[in-house]
């Protein structure tokens, strides 16, 4: 029998243990006020103390109605599943997308997240 071919990124849902679900969860994150500004997304980022990275969404109402915050969320998912193997494992973050006219592509969205990578390496945490 042959093996099953890996499933694309895309399509691959994270596992619970991969998210951040609580509001205290969210809260703790935003409390301890490490943030990185990017172009199209702010990432709130706290050392987890786990041996996995877990991810957290905030789309608010000022995106649009549930369709559009529904289609950032994809994207926002979509770029961290694509660029998560260049992250530190053992943080958790939190993904708040900027206000823009236009919807932000996985590519820009996976910028981000590379940039914020980089940066966590140099400081010696990654």
């Amino acid at each position: 029998m042959e093996e099953a071919a890996v499933p694309p990124a895309r399509g691959r849902r994270l596992r619970k243990h991969q998210r951040l679900r609580a509001n205290r969860d969210f809260q703790r994150v935003y409390e301890a006020k490490q943030a990185w500004h990017g172009p199209h997304v702010v990432i709130f980022f706290l050392d987890n103390g786990l041996p996995i990275a877990r991810i957290g969404l905030s789309v608010g109402r000022k995106h649009g109605n549930a369709v559009r915050r529904n289609r950032i969320k994809r994207a926002l998912r979509e770029a961290y599943q694509k660029f998560e193997h260049g992250l530190p494992a053992g943080y958790d973050f939190v993904l708040v997308p900027r206000r823009r006219e236009t919807l932000s592509t996985t590519e820009q969205l996976g910028a981000d997240l590379e940039k914020l990578a980089r940066r966590l390496k140099r400081a010696g945490t990654g």
